[in-house]
Formats: C-alpha cells, structure tokens, sequence
C-alpha cells in the first residue's frame, strides 16, 4: 500500500512552464454571455469570449491586475438561472499584448460552492449546442 511519502514529489522537483502546457486543459466552448465583473467598489459591464467547466475569458474595456479577485454575476440559460461568483484573473491581453485579439482577461473560479452546480448545468447544457475551441498551444 503506497504511503504518504509516495504521493509527495521527490526534493527539489518543480514543475515547469512546459509541464502546464502539457496538463490537459478543459474544453472550452465560444460562447457570449453577458457578465457584471466587480472589483472593489469598481463594476463594468463585459460578455464572455468563451466558456469552461472552470473559467471563462471575458472581452472588457477594463482589465483586473492579474491574480485580482473578482466577483462574478451573470444569468445563466437556459432556466434564466442567477450565477454569481468569485475568480482570480489568470490571463489577460492588455493594449500591447493584442495582437489582433479581443481586450479582455481570462478567470479562473476560485472557492466556488453550490453555484458549481448552476455553472456545470450551464456548461452542460450550451456542450450540446456549440462547437468545442481547438487547444491552440
């Protein structure tokens, strides 16, 4: 039976920028979704570019710093269910990253709790009607 010492990683191993990109990632799904993001006393109005099980990539006029906390809120179809939520911004394509993509940031949901059952429903439900965004790295 392995124990404890066989779960954790062997000293001074780390994992690399090419270790993440081999992890698999969870499919996402184009989708525009209209979403209130707060930050602090700050709201904007935004529309998601595309959909995961565990984030979402939003197009805004204002980006978060990166690793922000922000809130969430968004009506979810197809029961018009309210979704609000907390997630740290992990991406995003400031003016001079660009490159001929949309402004916006990319978030990851962080402590969720029974809104994941909304979310995963949501995801679910859009999963048999749009198409599935190849893995581009």
């Amino acid at each position: 039976m392995p124990g404890v010492d066989s779960l954790l990683a062997p000293a001074g191993s780390k994992k690399t920028r090419s270790d993440l990109h081999t992890q698999p990632r969870d499919k996402r799904y184009r989708f525009q979704l209209p979403v209130i993001i707060r930050v602090g006393q700050a709201t904007w109005n935004a529309v998601t570019q595309d959909v995961s099980y565990r984030g979402m990539f939003v197009r805004a006029e204002a980006l978060p710093a990166l690793r922000q906390l922000v809130k969430i809120e968004a009506i979810l179809p197809p029961d018009r269910a309210t979704f609000v939520t907390h997630a740290m911004s992990v991406h995003n394509l400031a003016p001079e990253r660009l490159a001929g993509r949309a402004l916006g940031v990319g978030v990851q949901f962080y402590a969720m709790g029974d809104e994941r059952v909304q979310w995963e429903r949501f995801i679910d439900f859009i999963r048999g009607h749009v198409d599935e965004i190849p893995d581009s790295r």
